[in-house]
């Protein structure tokens, strides 16, 4: 795959299963090396890297993360962990991360969540929650894998409005996956088709 994303665009990526459209996400987010021989630049630059300050970079929403959240950890941890780019909080947040993840989450429409613990929301407030994550820090480049799947119709049309804002009022751009045409927003603007091996 030879593929770059230039400042200001936004990408769909499709194809079938087992085409690799996960993978491009994992080794995007620094979870898996490339190939090798193969050679990947983040924001204009080569490795070697350090991931959990690149992760500062970035945003992340999948059903990886959703399934690692511990469900007793509060609703506004779950969003300052989005600055370490960690599951869990295991660093003392600056004392102005607090009010950026309370902006957030009123941003958003959830301040009534605060308090909550994860495990006690519901599947859409939960997955909208790790779009607050996501966003908490400003990152240049958000990544979501299959981040609508399993929402209600409600859910679905409030994540996608917040997508929508975020991609208008916000210096983000979006690598967004999925399977079904009507989950991306109209702020895509680019299309990575992938083909499945034979």
């Amino acid at each position: 795959l030879n593929w770059r994303v230039d400042p200001g665009e936004h990408w769909a990526v499709v194809g079938p299963n087992g085409s690799g459209k996960t993978t491009l996400l994992r080794l995007l987010w620094g979870e898996i090396p490339a190939a090798l021989g193969g050679e990947l630049r983040w924001f204009g630059r080569s490795g070697p890297f350090n991931i959990a300050a690149l992760r500062r970079k970035m945003g992340l929403v999948s059903d990886r993360v959703h399934q690692t959240v511990p469900p007793d950890m509060p609703t506004e941890d779950v969003v300052l962990s989005g600055f370490f780019g960690s599951i869990g909080l295991y660093e003392e947040p600056a004392p102005e991360m607090y009010p950026a993840a309370a902006d957030i989450l009123q941003d958003l429409e959830l301040e009534h969540l605060s308090g909550r613990l994860f495990g006690t929301l519901s599947f859409g407030e939960a997955r909208r929650v790790l779009l607050a994550r996501a966003l908490v820090h400003k990152p240049a480049l958000l990544l979501l894998d299959e981040a609508l799947s399993g929402l209600d119709a409600k859910s679905r049309a409030a994540f996608l409005r917040d997508l929508s804002l975020a991609a208008q009022n916000r210096a983000v751009q979006i690598i967004q996956v999925s399977h079904h045409p009507h989950d991306f927003i109209a702020e895509i603007d680019r299309t990575l088709y992938l083909e499945a091996l034979p």
